[in-house]
């Protein structure tokens, strides 16, 4: 018969098994040999201690409860009964919170100021109605100091032959200027055309102080 190697291993394996039982089994009749056959100790029961009795104490007598203080009654106060019509506008009028925080009224708008436009260019230019030109005032100063000259106004004359605005354009002081303003508001004109239509227009008009001698 012919040995495979799996044989061969379980043989090995079956040898190796024998050489150790059989080491093991020396060793143990070795030291069965020198230290004797073991023989186990009886066991032995240990002594129970006494048990100390402690009797209980005597009975303590457990005083009264000292009698119970009666508080003082506080008197309640008793709310007056509402009548019934009052109960009734009680349970169907809710509160009202009148402490309404409510948005302040808005700012009103500032009033839209119509400013008036003047031209510069014209087809025919205003003409003063006769009888309606005041004549300036000598003020007593200028007067006084012998002032003359010439006081130049640029005055606003609107569709109407009115006169608007005045911006002074050469002045001589002395209350000349403000007498010369004053004169021309109260002036009257034929107002200016442009295509055959009244318009505002600027207007340069010269006011000549000269004292008479």
């Amino acid at each position: 018969m012919k040995e495979t190697p799996e044989f061969k291993k379980a043989s090995k394996r079956i040898n190796d098994f024998f050489v150790y039982s059989t080491f093991l089994a020396i060793i143990f009749h070795a030291m069965v040999l020198i230290y004797g056959e073991y023989q186990p100790k009886p066991y032995q029961l240990r002594e129970e201690e006494p048990i100390e009795i402690i009797e209980p104490p005597p009975d303590i007598e457990i005083p009264p409860p000292p009698p119970e203080i009666q508080k003082p009654q506080i008197p309640v106060p008793v709310e007056p009964e509402e009548s019934k019509e009052e109960k009734y506008i009680n349970e169907t009028i809710p509160e009202t919170d009148f402490n309404i925080n409510l948005p302040a009224p808005p700012v009103p708008p500032p009033p839209k100021v119509k400013v008036k436009v003047y031209q510069e260019y014209f087809e025919s230019p205003p003409v003063l109605i006769q009888g309606t030109q005041k004549l300036p005032e000598y003020t007593e100063e200028a007067r006084h100091l012998g002032i003359e000259g010439t006081v130049i106004l640029k005055a606003g004359i609107d569709e109407n032959g009115e006169v608007g605005n005045i911006e002074l354009i050469k002045g001589l002081g002395y209350g000349l200027d403000e007498s010369a303003i004053s004169a021309v508001k109260s002036w009257k004109f034929k107002p200016a055309l442009q295509n055959n239509k009244p318009v505002a227009v600027w207007m340069i008009i010269p006011i000549r102080f000269v004292l008479e001698n």
